[in-house]
C-alpha cells in the first residue's frame, strides 16, 4: 500500500490540476449542496465496498469485526455526505480556488479519518502495514484523499452540468 504513495502523490497533483481547470470558481458555486452529497455518497459507497470486498482478508479482518462488512458501506452514505458539505463550505471561505480547496481539505480529512485508525483500530497491526510508521500512512493518505475527494468534486460538477444541460433542452422545446 505505501509503496504506491508516489503514484498517489503525482495522481494528487494532476487531480487537483484537473479540478481546478474543470471546476473553477463559478462552476464550484453552481453545484448544489445536495449534488455534492450524493456524489459523496455514490462514490464513497461504492469504495467501501469495493474495498471491503477486494482487501477483507488481507487487511480489514486484522482489525474489524464482521459486521464491519456491512457497516463500512452503510456508513459512508451518512458520513461521507456530512464531510462534503463541511468540505464545500470551508472551501467557499478559504482565500484560493474552492476546488483546490475542496481537494486540499480532503487530504486534511484523510489525516483525521487515518488518525482514528491508527490510534483507536490499531490499523499497523495488518500485515500489510506491520513495517510503516503512523507518518509513512498520514503521508500516503493526504495524497489518496486528494484523490478521492477530487473525483467527489468531478462528480458532483458532472451530475450539476447534466441538470443544466436538461433544464436547457427542456426551455427549448
Amino acid at each position: 500500500m505505501l509503496e504506491n504513495t508516489p503514484l498517489f502523490t503525482v495522481l494528487a497533483v494532476l487531480t487537483l490540476g484537473l479540478t481546478m481547470w474543470r471546476v473553477q470558481g463559478s462552476s464550484f458555486h453552481r453545484i448544489a449542496w445536495w449534488q455534492f452529497c450524493l456524489a459523496a455518497a455514490l462514490f464513497w459507497v461504492s469504495l467501501a465496498s469495493l474495498l471491503v470486498l477486494l482487501a477483507w482478508g488481507s487487511y480489514y479482518s486484522y482489525f474489524t469485526q464482521p459486521a464491519y462488512r456491512l457497516l463500512a458501506p452503510l456508513a459512508s452514505l451518512l458520513i461521507y455526505p456530512l464531510w462534503s458539505l463541511l468540505l464545500r463550505w470551508i472551501s467557499l471561505h478559504l482565500p484560493i480556488p474552492p476546488a483546490a480547496g475542496f481537494c486540499l481539505l480532503g487530504g486534511l480529512e484523510g489525516l483525521f479519518e487515518h488518525s482514528v485508525a491508527i490510534y483507536r483500530l490499531d490499523i499497523l497491526q495488518a500485515p500489510m502495514l506491520e513495517n510503516s510508521t503512523p507518518l509513512a500512512v498520514f503521508v500516503f493518505a493526504f495524497f489518496e484523499y486528494v484523490v478521492y475527494w477530487g473525483i467527489v468534486l468531478i462528480l458532483a460538477d458532472g451530475l450539476q452540468r447534466i441538470l443544466a444541460h436538461r433544464k436547457l433542452d427542456q426551455a427549448g422545446e
